[in-house]
């Protein structure tokens, strides 16, 4: 049986059905959230989210603040290693002339062994520091968008590696990094290639590479590991370089923590 309805009433059915497609969401019971993702969610009176900053996040400064603690640590260390290599040799003298017995040079000696491997401690946690903090900092001005850089985050680590290389890559490292950081700290981040570098940084990593160097041999010709040297003359010369050494690598330790700082200060405040 077929239904006729007149035109009015075949209008007012359509138009009611497309308002039933078009109809405002029903009212979500009290108490009840909107799901986050809804297209019904009210936004109102909420802010943007901020764009993303795209690229890396800056430098850990609590890194930062530790790794300069060690290393001035480590240069109080060898400092005071290198005050008790100067008592030992001066024990190792008397002991020449025979003005005194040899368990005090045997004494100043093993305090200035004890003090060297407290020296060795703080130096590995401080090695291990430093590559972690290069590689940070590697891929944090890496975020500046220079293209004709030389080192890449990889490199900030692998460079600490590479046998005899691991004595200059490093520092090449550092050195692009504190340029590329200074350069955008002062909104001109395409300008690193013109930036000089900072004597601090190269002052200090020579003086830790070199003095380092220089104990070391030193300890050789000291019997530092408990072998008694016959050549007076060598004995005397291994406890000057140790000395010295110690000394040096303990003011470049200084340097470098300075130069960490100066350049973590660029990095945050590019990011600012």
């Amino acid at each position: 049986m077929c239904v006729h309805m007149s035109d009015q009433e075949w209008g007012d059915e359509h138009l009611g059905s497309r308002f039933a497609r078009h109809a405002p969401p029903p009212e979500m019971p009290s108490g009840v959230a909107t799901p986050a993702g809804s297209p019904f969610a009210d936004h109102s009176g909420t802010e943007a989210a901020a764009p993303r900053r795209g690229g890396r996040s800056s430098v850990n400064g609590t890194l930062t603040h530790t790794l300069q603690v060690a290393a001035l640590v480590w240069a109080i260390t060898n400092v005071g290693a290198a005050a008790l290599a100067l008592r030992a040799l001066q024990g190792f003298e008397d002991w020449l002339d025979a003005d005194a017995d040899v368990s005090a040079w045997y004494d100043a000696h093993d305090a200035m062994n004890t003090a060297m491997n407290v020296s060795y401690g703080v130096g590995l946690a401080l090695f291990v520091g430093f590559v972690v903090w290069s590689y940070q900092l590697t891929r944090s001005t890496s975020r500046h968008g220079v293209t004709d850089r030389r080192w890449t985050p990889g490199w900030a680590l692998g460079s600490w590696f590479v046998p005899l290389a691991n004595l200059l890559l490093p520092l090449l490292v550092f050195r692009e990094n504190e340029r590329i950081a200074e350069t955008a700290a002062n909104g001109r981040p395409k300008m690193w290639v013109h930036a000089r570098p900072r004597v601090t940084s190269l002052l200090g990593w020579i003086f830790v590479v070199a003095g380092t160097i220089m104990a070391s041999v030193g300890t050789t010709w000291t019997g530092i590991n408990d072998t008694f040297q016959s050549d007076f003359s060598e004995a005397r010369r291994g406890y000057v370089f140790v000395a010295v050494g110690l000394a040096a690598a303990g003011i470049g330790s200084a340097l470098l923590a300075l130069a960490v700082g100066r350049v973590t200060r660029f990095d945050h405040t590019r990011s600012n």
